[in-house]
C-alpha cells in the first residue's frame, strides 16, 4: 500500500499523500484506536447513522458520527460525506475528507476531486482521481469520462479491464458496454456480459440491462432497437419529453421489448392521458413482458391515485406474469391491512414476499432475512444468497452491508460504509431543511421563553420596589413608566 502511494505521489507531483501509523493517528485525535476490534461497532453505528437519515434525525446522525472518529479512521470519511452531501457544508467536508485521505483512507480522493471539480479545478480533480482510481470505482468513471472527451482511447481500455476485474456497478459496466456499442467492439460487450451473468454481488442489475446487452450483440433490427432507445433516455434527461416519447414509439419498429421501455417511460407521470396510453399497450400487446411491465405501471398509477382496489387488480395480472416488483408491492399492501388475529393476511403477505425474493429482487430478499417467519438459519442463508448468488436483481450496497452483517456477525472484517448516491438527495435536502427550521422554531421558542422569564422576573422586581417607593412616598416615575409598559406587554403577549 505505502509503495503504491509513494509510485504515486512520484507520478503526481503536487498531491502529498502521507499515511500515518495508527500510533500517529492517536495522537492527532486524542482517541486510542484499536480499529480491527472496533469493526462490529463501527458497522452497528453505520446502519443508526443511515436509519436516521432516512429519519430525518441529522443531528443524531452526527453526534454517532462523531463518536465514531474515535472507532475507526473511516469515521472521518463518514463525517465528511456527510457534511457534503446532508448539510452542504463544503469546508467541514473537505477537513474530514482530508483528515480521512492522509490516514489511508484513500478512496476519500474521490470526494476531494468532486470539491475540486465543482470549484473548476478541474486538473487538481483529475489527480485526486487518479490518486483513489485503485480504490473507488466513482474515481474510475470520473477518469473515463474524461478519457472520453479527450477520445484517449488506450486510457478507456485500462478503466475497462480494471473495472471488468474489480468493478462492481452494472451502471458502470453498462456504461462501457454503450462506449463499445458504438465502436463495435463486440468482444468487450460479450466480457461485460459474462460478468453480469456469472458474477455476483453485482449492484444495480436490472433485466433492462441484460436484454439491452443482448440486443448490441444481436442482429441489425436489434443494434436499431438499441440506438432508438437510448436516444430517447438522453433526450429524457434533456427534458426533450416530446421527443423522447416519439423515439421509444420508434424503437418498437425495431423491437416488441420497446413497449416496455415505453411503458416505463409513462409510468414516470401521474397525468390521466398517459394511464389511457399505458391500459392501449396493455390490451393490444400479449408479450409476457410488456404485459408484465405495464400491468405493473399501471398498478402503481392506481395506488398513487388512492385506488388500492384497482392497484391490487393491476399488481395481481404483473404478478402473474413473473414481475418481482408487484409481487413485493403485493405483500406491501397486505402488511398494511393486517393486525395479528388476521393469519390469512399475514399468510399473504408473506407469500408475495417470498414470491418477490424467490424471482431474485433483492429488497424482497433482505426483508425476508429480517422477517419473523424465518428462523435465524434461515435468516443467514437468505443472506447467503444475496451474496453468493448471480442474477440477484436492483441490489443495493446499503441491502449487501445488511446481508453481510448478517452472515458475518461479529466476525466481519470488513469496514462498511453509506452509500449517498443511493438515496434520493432531495428527499434527504429537504428532510435536512425541514429539522433546521424546527430547531430554529424550538431556539426561537426558548429564546422567547428566556426572554418572557426575564421580564416577568423585572416586573415582579419593579412591583416589589413600587411598594416600597408607596410606603416611603417616594414615586419614582422611571420605575412606574416601565412597569406599566411591562404590564402592557405581558397583556398583549
Amino acid at each position: 500500500m505505502k509503495n503504491y502511494l509513494r509510485a504515486i505521489n512520484q507520478r503526481l507531483g503536487n498531491i502529498f499523500v502521507n499515511i500515518r501509523t495508527l500510533e500517529e493517528l492517536e495522537r492527532k485525535t486524542k482517541s486510542v484506536v484499536d480499529e480491527e476490534k472496533n469493526v462490529f461497532e463501527y458497522n452497528q453505528n453505520i446502519k443508526k447513522v443511515n436509519d436516521l437519515i432516512k429519519k430525518g434525525e441529522f443531528e443524531k446522525a452526527k453526534n454517532i458520527l462523531e463518536e465514531m472518529k474515535g472507532l475507526h479512521r473511516m469515521g472521518y470519511y463518514e463525517l465528511g460525506k456527510y457534511y457534503y452531501f446532508c448539510e452542504g457544508d463544503l469546508s467541514k467536508a473537505e477537513s474530514n475528507l482530508y483528515i480521512a485521505f492522509e490516514n489511508g483512507v484513500v478512496k476519500a480522493g474521490y470526494y476531494l476531486g468532486r470539491l475540486e471539480e465543482e470549484s473548476g479545478n478541474v486538473n487538481l480533480a483529475r489527480n485526486w482521481y487518479v490518486t483513489s482510481f485503485n480504490f473507488s470505482e466513482k474515481s474510475v468513471m470520473k477518469l473515463f469520462y474524461f478519457a472520453i472527451r479527450e477520445q484517449n482511447f488506450w486510457a478507456i481500455d485500462g478503466y475497462f479491464y480494471y473495472l471488468l476485474q474489480y468493478g462492481e456497478s452494472a451502471k458502470n459496466l453498462y456504461e462501457f458496454a454503450k462506449y463499445y456499442f458504438w465502436r463495435n467492439d463486440n468482444e468487450k460487450i460479450k466480457e461485460i456480459q459474462n460478468k453480469l451473468l456469472n458474477e455476483s454481488q453485482i449492484l444495480y442489475l436490472t433485466k433492462e440491462i441484460l436484454y439491452n446487452v443482448k440486443c448490441m450483440l444481436g442482429d441489425e433490427k436489434s443494434r436499431e432497437y438499441i440506438k432508438f432507445v437510448e436516444n430517447a433516455k438522453n433526450l429524457e434527461k434533456l427534458g426533450e419529453i416530446e421527443k423522447a416519447e416519439k423515439f421509444y414509439k420508434r424503437s418498437i419498429e425495431y423491437s416488441e421489448y420497446g413497449n416496455v421501455e415505453l411503458a416505463k417511460y409513462y409510468g414516470k407521470f401521474t397525468e390521466f392521458d398517459k394511464y389511457e396510453k399505458l391500459k392501449r399497450i396493455f390490451k393490444n400487446n400479449f408479450l409476457k413482458q410488456i404485459r408484465s411491465e405495464t400491468s405493473y405501471q399501471l398498478g402503481k398509477y392506481s395506488e398513487h391515485q388512492s385506488n388500492l382496489y384497482d392497484a391490487i387488480k393491476w399488481y395481481k395480472i404483473s404478478a402473474k406474469n413473473e414481475n418481482y416488483k408487484s409481487f413485493y408491492k403485493l405483500s406491501k399492501l397486505q402488511s398494511q391491512k393486517f393486525s395479528e388475529t388476521e393469519t390469512n393476511l399475514q399468510n399473504n403477505y408473506f407469500k408475495y414476499l417470498k414470491n418477490s425474493a424467490d424471482l431474485g429482487y433483492a429488497r424482497a430478499m433482505i426483508e425476508m432475512a429480517f422477517d419473523s417467519h424465518l428462523n435465524s438459519l434461515e435468516s443467514f442463508e437468505m443472506a447467503e444468497k444475496i451474496l453468493t448468488q448471480n442474477n440477484i436483481f436492483e441490489l443495493t450496497k446499503a441491502i449487501m452491508n445488511k446481508a453481510k452483517m448478517i452472515y458475518f456477525g461479529n466476525e466481519i472484517k470488513e469496514v462498511l460504509e453509506i452509500n449517498y448516491e443511493e438515496e434520493n438527495m432531495n428527499t434527504i435536502k429537504m428532510l435536512f431543511e425541514n429539522e433546521k427550521k424546527r430547531n430554529n422554531k424550538e431556539i426561537g421558542e426558548i429564546e422567547y421563553s428566556i426572554t418572557k422569564n426575564n421580564l416577568q422576573r423585572n416586573l415582579k422586581i419593579i412591583e416589589g420596589e413600587g411598594n416600597i417607593e408607596k410606603q416611603q412616598e417616594k414615586p419614582k416615575n422611571t420605575s412606574s413608566n416601565l412597569l406599566n409598559k411591562l404590564k402592557n406587554f405581558f397583556g398583549n403577549s
